[in-house]
């Protein structure tokens, strides 16, 4: 009987082992997923900040050609 029983042990040390190794795969994959997820909306992110500082610096270098004309019409008067 202690042998059925040392069996038994190993089978279900085996199983366990299986169990550990699917819970493992199924961990790495929602990292994966999670991690892809991430990257996607933090590239969203940078794009939408990349927008914005494009359209701060269209401002900006309009703010400035405006400067210039009207600087340019006080000079002349």
């Amino acid at each position: 009987s202690s042998r059925g029983g040392g069996k038994e042990n190993h089978g279900n040390l085996n199983t366990s082992l299986k169990s550990q190794r699917k819970h493992t795969q199924a961990l790495h994959a929602i990292t994966d997923i999670s991690n892809n997820l991430g990257n996607k909306s933090l590239k969203k992110s940078m794009d939408t900040q990349h927008g914005k500082l494009v359209g701060l610096l269209g401002s900006i270098h309009l703010t400035i050609v405006y400067l210039k004309i009207k600087l340019s019409q006080f000079e002349f008067n």
